[in-house]
């Protein structure tokens, strides 16, 4: 699993918070990271805060990414969206569960024998009233 963070998401945010975190615009940086987890794992993943058309740019440029699990643009995708990789000619899969905690998204992908990874199943779970606190991250809350 690897984070990627547009940049400018963080435009908006004050001066003195900045100094606290750097990001850097760098495609080349990720390429070679997922590169280098090609060779001990079978699924790479993407939790992207980026938006979804940065999501697509990304599995079109960067061969190697499997899953994208995107936010920021707040897409409600009722279903995946393949994006063949432009270089390699292998595809990703991209999912969004929307925005302001409406939804959590639920994936199951199952890697085949050829080492492609197959997207089984995709849900949107609406979080209503009837879906019951759980006792254990409750307790975590300051009361």
């Amino acid at each position: 699993i690897v984070g990627v963070l547009d940049p400018d998401v963080l435009a908006p945010l004050p001066q003195d918070w900045k100094r606290w975190v750097k990001v850097r615009d760098d495609k080349k940086k990720l390429r070679g990271v997922i590169e280098g987890l090609r060779r001990d794992v079978d699924v790479v993943m993407v939790l992207a805060h980026s938006g979804l058309d940065a999501d697509q740019r990304m599995a079109e440029e960067i061969p190697g990414i499997d899953l994208v699990v995107g936010g920021h643009s707040q897409t409600l995708m009722k279903e995946p969206l393949r994006v063949e990789n432009l270089k390699s000619g292998t595809s990703a899969w991209i999912v969004q569960a929307g925005g302001n905690g409406q939804y959590v998204g639920k994936v199951l992908v199952r890697v085949k024998p050829d080492k492609t990874v197959a997207l089984e199943n995709y849900e949107l779970i609406p979080l209503t009233e009837d879906i019951e606190d759980d006792p254990g991250l409750l307790s975590l809350l300051p009361r």
